[in-house]
């Protein structure tokens, strides 16, 4: 699992997850960089008392197929394939 704002990921719904992927290890969607690695979304659970209009508990957890224990990421930075939608948590 890894964090992630909940406003960056609310509208999305089950059907999105074979649209969009998480990078790890990289802070440019479309890095090269050697320890930059793409995951597939299998879930996104957002804080059950998230607030649209307060924006409290603006938080989500996205569970991803696997996880290198290796990689340490500074970033996590989501896009959906063929939008400029980009969410990014340090």
């Amino acid at each position: 699992m890894v964090f992630s704002a909940a406003h960056c990921v609310e509208n999305l719904s089950k059907a999105d997850y074979e649209r969009i992927f998480v990078v790890l290890g990289s802070t440019e969607i479309y890095s090269n960089a050697p320890k930059s690695k793409r995951f597939k979304v299998l879930q996104i659970i957002s804080h059950k008392s998230y607030d649209t209009r307060k924006i409290i508990n603006d938080i989500a957890l996205v569970k991803i197929e696997r996880f290198d224990s290796e990689l340490v990421p500074e970033f996590l930075t989501i896009k959906r394939k063929g939008s400029t939608n980009i969410g990014l948590t340090a």
